[in-house]
């Protein structure tokens, strides 16, 4: 079999194991030897490094984001963020449950994930991705957007993708909401009192879209993808 089980192996030792592949039975018909692979039975448990929780966007500027997550075990966790269009990973280190990133390209969109290290090798996997956009909201980048994810405004929108007809529901009362294209300029912004809004996106043209729903607790920034 191409797999073996040692057993009676010693916790306080380092072992060194090496293998070879015998291609039939004539002794001299052998492949070479494997590197040498080094290992040790810890004399306990080692528990798995958990994923981080509640990984987020909690403040989104003209030209910065910071991240925040739950609380957890681990001592130090790694930031992953590349934009949209490129393959390139900038890879950012953080002793503390938030992150901020500055100079960052209004024009794409961003996306990010984390993992922990709780210690030496033990790493979590990467959580969920999350993806954000930094819109421009003025000439001056002075106005911060909150992005919030609170239980008491979560926004939905619905569908998404859409063709045309769309409803953003809220366990907030809405008080208004901003459609912003995939170049930063402010479509159309429509005053609200109430938690359901409708819109009719149908004469607009295929692409993606910014909405900006204002809550009476904060300010939800949504990606929606006009077919």
């Amino acid at each position: 079999t191409n797999w073996i089980e040692l057993t009676g192996l010693d916790t306080s030792l380092y072992y060194n194991i090496k293998a070879m592949s015998v291609c039939d039975t004539l002794e001299y018909n052998t492949s070479a030897w494997s590197s040498v692979f080094r290992f040790h039975i810890p004399d306990y448990i080692i528990e798995p490094c958990a994923v981080p929780e509640g990984f987020r966007v909690v403040l989104a500027s003209h030209d910065s984001a910071v991240f925040a997550w739950q609380h957890s075990e681990a001592g130090l966790w790694y930031l992953a963020l590349w934009k949209e269009v490129s393959s390139d990973t900038v890879l950012i280190q953080s002793l503390t449950e938030t992150v901020e990133v500055a100079g960052l390209d209004t024009s794409v969109w961003y996306t990010a994930q984390l993992r922990a290290v709780c210690d030496t090798g033990n790493i979590s996997e990467w959580t969920d991705t999350v993806m954000f956009y930094l819109p421009n909201w003025d000439t001056t980048g002075t106005e911060p957007i909150e992005v919030s994810v609170a239980e008491d405004h979560n926004v939905r929108i619905l569908p998404n993708p859409t063709r045309g007809k769309v409803t953003i529901l809220s366990s907030g009362s809405i008080q208004k909401v901003t459609l912003v294209d995939s170049e930063g300029r402010e479509m159309f912004v429509r005053q609200v009192d109430g938690n359901t809004v409708m819109l009719d996106l149908s004469g607009y043209a295929s692409g993606i879209y910014i909405i900006r729903v204002e809550t009476e607790s904060g300010v939800s920034v949504n990606r929606l993808v006009k077919k």
